[in-house]
């Protein structure tokens, strides 16, 4: 399974500027002297709800992305919602043809171990008998099954007459309809027999060895079956969730608060099932697989979690109930996995039937019957994070200065009003048509200039907008080099959350930043 890849806390503010939109920059404020001219290169505003809608659009995936009500923002990494119907790994009947060797004879049920039917409501197959007469007079036969009904009337063929060395095959019948109650797993098949003078028959002899009566049943299929489920085993889900909580080109440090595996089971079969972890396991960035230790899971035991399921002595037939199951850092290690930034979550579940072992239990399933099982990872976007850094390419558009404009200096001005809590260290790599760089904003390197805005460190929320302005001297001969050539800027930035990524904090979609930048040129 290969998911698509939704975006985490440095991310999502990576992306504000991946979307920028080249507008006039109204009131920038650059020139204040009449030898001063200024021209904007690109203004932009975009709310993180804003944000969050469109990567929600670009990527067809089963994750979600879910805007809590106290505008946190949380996202849910799923895999497969894996359904395993009862039909599909209970097997109660197979093709069969039946010897009848007596005028009593019986047959035992197909059945899982541990497993014994009482009652079986037939929802299609066949049934026909073939009876010989192995004798050298007439007799008359009647065959009956006092366990097989259909609106009150057992299973009875006519008493038929069959000439010595004759076969008689009844019809075929369709067995919809037809309910089997079944004795300790047993099926009951009777006949009557009579000479040809009347005196009865206790046995028709068979010849050479092979019985005289043969009963053939075929493609048998129920829509409800009851009976007592004892402690057995069957295979439930195994999957693979890819996590990408980092992108392969990110680097630095992430600790996301208080992440969580939900698992959510939806059950119709009509017995008490307990989920079996039989392997879960984090695949660590580095490639390790990590164990989620909790007492919960116990691999080889029979330790798990039970699943709610509709009761037969409730009269719950056909009620389908949800259990829902959180891994969190009470009850597991998953906070230190999640230290290690992993890349997917890999598990195996099973079912155990009647984990206590109830002699009494009775039990039920109908042909719809299914237990479906998802399994997600829950990440609130809050957390601390350290020098994550975003690689993107703009467009640039130099026309609002004139080539024809003597000038001794330029400076460009960078302006945001920052509403989220994340800092953020840029650089700007000037490039060419064919993408070569012929010149850096920042001469020294890397530069904080984007400064989050204030955080309450008791829960993580910004308080207000932070406005920082930025000025960067060029000369005019490297400004005239950028007029005359530079098509594109490589912005490149490195974010950290509120005080430099030692308080965890929280993404509200109702934050922004604004980030207006232009230049100004002084004869």
């Amino acid at each position: 399974m290969q998911k698509g890849l939704l975006l985490p806390i440095f991310l999502l503010t990576a992306l504000l500027w991946w979307g920028c939109s080249k507008d006039r920059l109204e009131g920038t404020e650059l020139a204040d002297h009449p030898a001063e001219f200024a021209f904007p290169l690109f203004n932009t505003s975009l709310q993180i709800s804003d944000l969050v809608n469109n990567i929600l659009e670009e990527n067809a995936t089963g994750d979600t992305i879910i805007f809590n009500p106290d505008k946190t923002i949380t996202l849910f990494y799923s895999g497969d919602v894996s359904e395993t119907k009862a039909t599909s790994i209970f097997r109660f009947f197979e093709n069969a043809i039946v010897p009848v060797d007596s005028s009593y004879s019986e047959l035992p049920v197909k059945a899982p171990d541990g497993v014994t039917v009482y009652r079986a409501d037939l929802s299609g197959g066949t049934l026909a008998v073939v009876i010989r007469n192995t004798l050298n007079e007439k007799i008359k036969v009647r065959f009956f099954i006092p366990n097989m009904s259909n609106n009150g009337a057992i299973y009875t063929t006519p008493l038929v007459e069959i000439a010595p060395g004759g076969v008689y095959i009844t019809p075929q019948i369709e067995l919809d309809g037809w309910a089997l109650a079944a004795v300790d797993n047993l099926i009951s098949f009777e006949y009557e027999a009579f000479r040809e003078d009347g005196t009865p028959l206790l046995r028709i002899p068979p010849a050479q060895g092979v019985p005289a009566i043969f009963v053939t049943l075929q493609n048998l299929s129920f829509y409800y079956l009851e009976g007592y489920w004892g402690k057995v085993t069957y295979p439930l889900s195994t999957d693979t969730i890819d996590i990408d909580i980092n992108q392969t080109n990110l680097n630095g440090n992430v600790q996301v608060k208080n992440p969580k595996v939900t698992i959510t089971v939806f059950n119709s079969y009509g017995f008490p099932t307990r989920g079996l972890i039989n392997y879960l396991r984090f695949r660590a960035k580095n490639g390790d697989l990590l164990a989620l230790e909790s007492p919960l899971i116990q691999e080889g035991s029979e330790i798990g979690i039970d699943f709610d399921y509709p009761s037969f002595q409730a009269g719950e037939v056909g009620q389908t109930k949800e259990t829902v199951f959180y891994f969190d850092d009470t009850n597991s290690n998953i906070a230190d996995i999640f230290n290690s930034q992993p890349t997917q979550l890999i598990y195996q579940v099973e079912g155990l039937a009647n984990a206590d072992a109830d002699p009494s239990l009775i039990g039920f399933l109908t042909d719809s019957s299914t237990v479906r099982l998802n399994v997600k990872v829950e990440l609130l976007l809050e957390g601390q994070l350290q020098n994550f850094s975003a690689d993107q390419s703009l467009e640039l558009d130099f026309a609002g200065f004139s080539s024809e404009t003597p000038f001794e200096t330029a400076e460009f001005k960078l302006v945001t009003e920052n509403g989220m809590p994340l800092s953020s260290s840029l650089q700007v790599y000037f490039q060419n048509e064919a993408g070569v760089a012929i010149d850096s904003l920042f001469e020294e390197g890397p530069k904080a200039v984007i400064q989050s805005a204030p955080v309450n460190p008791a829960n993580g929320i910004t308080t207000g907008n932070n406005r920082t302005e930025t000025y960067i001297p060029f000369t005019a001969e490297r400004f005239e080099r950028l007029r005359s050539s530079a098509k594109k800027a490589q912005l490149l930035t490195f974010f950290s959350t509120a005080e430099g990524g030692s308080i965890p904090v929280k993404i509200l979609s109702d934050q922004g930043c604004v980030v207006k930048m232009g230049v100004r040129i002084q004869r």
